[in-house]
């Protein structure tokens, strides 16, 4: 598992739990930067201070991604050797592109439209196809004769060209991601964490763990793909994780690594948090 965020010197950092601190990547940037590996290659995309997107590996400095315009809140998933990218516009419509993740300067390419109207936006790989989930419009959710308010949304563009409901209502930003066998997301619900987990039998579990994230959250698969680690930033800009599976949280608190942070953190799968 390799963890990114800005630092309160809006440097980005990474950081591998192996690791005994923070590697300090520079920049200048806006919001949590995007991370995904491959390869041994750890790819970090961030919007920088002018709203363009730039990319950089742990060996090379930063460089443009992309010849279109400024995009927002980046979010990064990896698949074999391709590497999606998905933000959002200044218009609020999401924007994505795929390159080549082994190599550490991929070649510029222009963002692709996928439909607007968004808060934000994570993107996942099922079968190697990308999948959005995303916060936007509210709406009136139904199920077992109750009722209840969301605003998350799912597009896998294999399946259909069109959103679909997720049902889970966020006060923030929605974190996704998938695993061989399990699908993991997990917001700010009033005062606590909600976490949705469902199975290849598309059995969902919602429930809640304590606490209050600021910015962007990290959720990444870890082990066999039946649980995933959980990445926060808290109110008071340190990082802290626990464990959460099908049956709940598999911690009772959640772990805090030193250093603070600005804008929340992002999660890739690399290597497990133990």
């Amino acid at each position: 598992m390799i963890l990114s965020v800005t630092g309160l010197t809006k440097n980005a950092y990474m950081r591998d739990p192996g690791d005994r601190g923070w590697t300090n990547l520079g920049g200048g940037m806006v919001g949590a930067p995007a991370v995904a590996h491959v390869n041994g290659l750890t790819h970090i995309i961030a919007q920088s201070r002018t709203g363009y997107l730039v990319h950089r590996t742990q060996n090379t400095g930063y460089h443009p991604i992309t010849t279109s315009g400024r995009c927002r809140n980046p979010s990064a998933a990896a698949a074999g050797t391709r590497v999606t990218i998905a933000c959002i516009g200044m218009n609020r419509h999401g924007y994505t592109l795929t390159f080549d993740g082994t190599q550490e300067q991929p070649a510029l390419q222009p963002l692709r439209d996928i439909g607007g109207g968004l808060d934000s936006i994570e993107v996942m790989h099922a079968d190697n196809d990308p999948v959005f989930a995303v916060t936007g419009g509210w709406y009136t959710a139904r199920e077992g004769g109750q009722t209840w308010r969301a605003n998350t949304y799912v597009k896998d563009e294999t399946q259909s060209s069109s959103w679909q409901r997720l049902s889970l209502p966020c006060d923030g930003p929605l974190a996704s991601t998938l695993s061989a066998s399990h699908w993991f997301s997990s917001c700010q619900t009033g005062s606590a964490m909600s976490v949705l987990v469902m199975d290849a039998n598309k059995t969902p579990e919602v429930f809640t763990v304590p606490g209050r994230a600021a910015g962007k959250i990290g959720i990444a698969p870890v082990g066999d793909g039946s649980k995933a680690v959980l990445a926060v930033q808290g109110l008071d800009g340190y990082i802290r994780y626990r464990h959460v599976t099908m049956n709940g949280s598999v911690q009772s608190h959640w772990t805090q690594l030193s250093g603070a942070a600005k804008g929340g953190v992002a999660a890739a799968p690399a290597s497990d948090l133990g």
